[in-house]
């Protein structure tokens, strides 16, 4: 369930030196006695969970009416995982006329997980926010509540001010998430069933979101208002102007708009497809779509021809979100294309079936970067097409292959150079969130970049483009290779694997990086250097360019690489994996695929020993 590990921390971060509450003096000696017993479960408790909690039972056996030792007592059971007995304790002590606001959110949040009664769990927690408007931890089993009760307006405004107020906690992201998906679900799945008119209105209600802003201009679109759908559409794509689904979504819903006319017009409407046409252009005359839809169905007509040729639609790349179950709600609206271009939303091999490795890897630690949006920061980069889906599949293949946890995957899109240096640290500091993360002689490390590389202009090394990087400035606002080197070398870890699909020449797929100087004068260092207990791979030679494999979706190193660890670099067929097998599989598919593509020479780099394991497949 989400949340339940940060919010157990939290609890015990409140309420473990001291449980819920400090020492009182109770009534009559027997109570007294209670208390003593309690205070010393609570010393218990901490080393010795089981004998804790028959200490607090003893307590609570001999002053059963003293809510601060019941209220302890249901504490301990719910740290214990006895959740129906901590519901009954925790009960006892609210009863009983305790009046902490611990007692209360923790009560609420066991409700919840009972799922006991979920309006009184939404009055606990209202009450345990009036008694302390100052924890992130109450709010957010508010939050729950009203989800709990489908509440769901008042579940994602309150998720807002939580995710506004504490912007540094992850838990409120990842429940303004979770209370922004149910938002939308509830919604989508009235338009689904036709109750257009209710939809709207809810989607309407929201005006902060810019995920529900798309969701009401595809419900309008399917409630057949599509002008209403293309000016809210503008509209929200001005008001989150940050935001990429936005930037589409008046595209798309043109796009289908005209698609429909087409069709109409083919089956035999072309009066009422060249009219509707025309009344569109009215409204938006510098299209260029429209006009074209127009001039030719217009010019079939002076024809007397029977059939027109139908353009395919926009090609228009699509933008990963969360996969809750207002996704494919959402989807559904949207609709699949017809023609050619269809087949661009479909998943390739890599994509499907992914193997599963032969173990776990309970102390591994991955950092999975995909930088992608470069051009929306103005210093001429273009975006790296694939990178999201890249990322998102290599994170896929260290979970099921390599089998490290996903919690211990540091997983970031469009990181800018202040981020680079949070996970990997800074020249001369090593200690950023990566070293945070592993431990000492334990924990392997697996590190995956895809996106822009730059060269020195003084010809003595290589950069990480962060997405708010300037090539032309590379040397003050990159991320140098050998600084990356440096600090991953005084990383504690047990082995290492770095993975970078990135190229240095000045050069990429997507045209000309560094502008005002021809890319032939630039130098740049290998990308590749040797560390002790690592292995490198770079997706191409310091003066090579790293190609985009657009039949599949994926950079061509990547969609290789992945291919390789599902077992098709596996030479020998003994389902292991090295360093020297991959290294061969690479060299021999990247740089057969890349001159068939483009002519140009594409050479993975790879250092290291080669015997090493890279994975053990079932």
């Amino acid at each position: 369930m989400i949340g339940r590990t940060l919010f157990i921390s939290l609890m015990v971060s409140i309420c473990l030196p001291v449980f819920l509450f400090g020492p009182v003096h109770a009534r009559d000696d027997e109570c007294a006695l209670a208390q003593k017993i309690a205070e010393q479960a609570a010393s218990e408790f901490k080393t010795n969970q089981k004998d804790g909690l028959k200490r607090f039972l003893q307590a609570h056996k001999m002053c059963p009416s003293d809510a601060e030792i019941s209220a302890n007592l249901g504490l301990a059971c719910y740290r214990y995982g006895n959740v129906k007995e901590a519901e009954t304790y925790l009960k006892e002590s609210v009863a009983a006329g305790c009046n902490k606001w611990t007692t209360f959110n923790l009560l609420s949040w066991v409700m919840l997980e009972t799922g006991s009664d979920a309006a009184k769990a939404l009055e606990y927690a209202k009450k345990a926010c009036s008694l302390n408007s100052n924890s992130a931890a109450a709010f957010d089993t508010l939050t729950r509540a009203f989800l709990a009760n489908m509440q769901l307006a008042d579940a994602l405004n309150n998720a807002k001010k939580v995710r506004d107020t504490w912007p540094k906690d992850q838990q409120a992201s990842l429940r303004y998430a979770e209370a922004t998906d149910a938002y939308m679900a509830c919604y989508l799945t009235k338009t689904k069933a036709g109750k257009h008119d209710e939809a709207i209105a809810g989607l309407a209600k929201i005006d902060f979101d810019p995920d529900i802003a798309r969701a009401y201009c595809w419900a309008l679109f399917a409630a057949g208002k599509t002008e209403g759908a293309l000016s809210a559409a503008s509209s929200a794509k001005k008001k989150f102007s940050s935001d990429d689904g936005l930037k589409t979504t008046f595209d798309e819903i043109m796009d289908r708009c005209i698609q429909a006319r087409y069709q109409d017009f083919k089956a035999g409407s072309r009066e009422t497809a060249i009219m509707a046409v025309d009344d569109m252009r009215k409204i938006y005359p510098n299209h260029q779509g429209l006009k074209d839809a127009y001039d030719n169905m217009f010019k079939a007509v002076l024809a007397e021809a029977d059939t027109i040729s139908v353009p395919e639609p926009m090609k228009i790349a699509s933008v990963g979100k969360s996969a809750g179950q207002s996704s494919s709600l959402l989807e559904d609206l949207q609709g699949s294309r017809s023609g050619p271009s269809s087949s661009e939303d479909l998943l390739v091999d890599v994509d499907t079936n992914i193997p599963k490795g032969k173990g776990k890897n309970p102390d591994a630690i991955a950092v999975i970067i995909g930088n992608r949006a470069y051009a929306q920061y103005g210093h001429g980069i273009p975006d790296v097409n694939y990178a999201a889906r890249d990322a998102a599949y290599m994170k896929e293949y260290v979970i099921n292959v390599l089998g490290y946890h996903e919690d211990n995957i540091i997983f970031e899109h469009n990181v800018t150079q202040g981020s680079l240096s949070s996970i990997f640290g800074r020249r001369g500091d090593c200690k950023g969130k990566l070293y945070n993360y592993v431990k000492a002689g334990k924990s392997d490390v697996f590190i995956y970049y895809v996106g822009h590389g730059a060269p020195d202009p003084q010809g003595k090394g290589a950069f990480l483009i962060p997405v708010d990087g300037d090539a032309e400035y590379i040397t003050a606002n990159g991320y140098a290779l050998d600084t990356l080197y440096d600090n991953l070398s005084q990383v504690p870890a047990r082995k290492m694997t770095i993975v970078i699909d990135a190229c240095f020449s000045g050069n990429s797929d997507g045209g000309t990086l560094v502008k005002n100087i021809s890319p032939a004068m630039l130098k740049t260092a290998s990308p590749v250097r040797k560390l002790d207990n690592a292995i490198i791979f770079a997706s191409a030679d310091k003066d090579q360019v790293s190609h985009w494999y657009t039949e599949k979706r994926h950079s061509l190193f990547t969609y290789f690489f992945l291919k390789g660890l599902r077992g098709d670099a596996d030479s020998d067929h003994d389902n292991c994996i090295t360093v020297s097998e991959m290294k061969s599989y690479l060299t021999e598919m990247v740089s057969y695929r890349a001159q068939r593509i483009s002519g140009r020479t594409q050479t993975p780099l790879v250092a290291g020993d080669g015997t090493w394991e890279l994975a053990r497949l079932k």
